[in-house]
């Protein structure tokens, strides 16, 4: 049997709605957690620095030390057709005791490796010769790679482009952090990434490259630590 459970907490004039789900004991163990996590939300003290250390929820801190907490995002940008933005961060105190994900390429976790991987898997769909399907991959392009500091933390930028049998084109930015600190409320791990186009639609236009390496460029550089 699967149980469901849902609470709406209100902070001034902002509302957050939190929900769970498990089986039988496995639910009612979290139940503790999250009477504790939300008896610890406090309303963020403007755009500064929040009321106190702790992890923030667009416009509500979580404060306190949590063992391991995430929490990603992902936005349209205005104007840009068929293009997206994701940001995400994580803060485990103790990296230790973090479990790998069953099946994940270890790679994925840095801005390197994952082009090594999409790299990989171009050259496998290349080589499949019963593949003539219109969006098969055709041609990829590093448009860039380097290390590059955001918010403090040095970490792996990548951006490629992929060119399909269509004429349709893709672009993809990531930036990773890469310094191999323990993620922690005063460190904690980052990750962006910008996808723009979609092979199954050559006649979609796509801003410019110059448009898009500015987007990224100018969102890079606006990220400030919390304190």
């Amino acid at each position: 049997m699967v149980y469901y459970l849902e609470r709406y907490v209100w902070l001034g004039d902002r509302g957050y709605f939190f929900k769970g789900l498990g089986e039988g004991d496995e639910i009612k163990a979290k139940l503790e957690g999250y009477k504790k996590i939300l008896g610890r939300l406090v309303p963020h003290d403007g755009l500064g620095r929040p009321v106190t250390n702790g992890y923030c929820i667009d416009g509500a801190t979580i404060t306190g030390v949590i063992p391991d907490i995430s929490t990603s995002i992902t936005v349209n940008p205005v104007r840009f057709s068929g293009a997206s933005f994701y940001v995400a961060t994580a803060e485990a105190v103790d990296a230790a005791k973090q479990e790998d994900t069953p099946g994940a390429d270890p790679r994925s976790v840095s801005g390197f490796g994952s082009l090594e991987i999409e790299e990989e898997k171009f050259r496998a769909q290349r080589r499949d010769s019963s593949d003539d399907s219109p969006d098969k991959p055709e041609h990829f392009d590093i448009v860039r790679k380097k290390t590059r500091v955001v918010a403090g933390r040095q970490g792996e930028e990548v951006g490629w482009r992929i060119t399909y049998a269509n004429g349709a084109m893709t672009y993809d930015f990531l930036w990773i952090n890469a310094d191999k600190k323990p993620s922690t409320p005063n460190n904690p791990s980052l990750t962006f990434q910008f996808y723009a186009g979609d092979p199954e639609a050559p006649g979609r236009k796509l801003p410019s490259e110059q448009q898009m390496f500015a987007l990224w460029d100018a969102t890079l550089e606006s990220v400030k630590p919390r304190y």
